[in-house]
């Protein structure tokens, strides 16, 4: 969490309840709904109140573009078998391809002898071909 919500105070748990003077406490607001009025321009400031522990917390945050990372990779070994290289993908977009070669590439440099693509739970989306 370094992204500019962390970083302007906000907590994993805290409920949006009113984002630029639009209130989301009516039961029906999506975080669709949420992020919609929290993007603006990079720079520009947004007025966040959320509900945290039973009590209201007022933040002023400044945008800032945000970083989705949708692949990560490890290296494994595994007795018998060697070291495995595991790659997770957990959504496509238009970088996917490209991040995958890019960690591919270091997990063999790393000594991976054997690789996994790990999609468990991806969704699907954009895959450029």
């Amino acid at each position: 969490p370094t992204g500019p919500a962390a970083r302007g105070g906000l907590l994993p748990g805290d409920e949006f309840v009113e984002v630029d003077g639009v209130r989301f406490d009516d039961g029906k607001a999506t975080p669709d709904d949420v992020a919609v009025v929290v993007r603006g321009p990079e720079g520009s400031k947004v007025g966040v109140v959320v509900e945290r522990a039973g009590k209201t917390v007022d933040f002023i945050l400044t945008r800032e573009p945000i970083k989705i990372t949708s692949v990560r990779s490890y290296l494994g070994d595994k007795p018998g078998v060697g070291k495995v290289g595991v790659v997770r993908i957990k959504s496509f977009s238009g970088t996917t391809a490209e991040t995958v070669k890019s960690e591919l590439e270091g997990l063999k440099k790393k000594g991976a002898t054997r690789l996994v693509l790990d999609l468990r739970g991806n969704p699907g989306g954009l895959l450029p071909g």
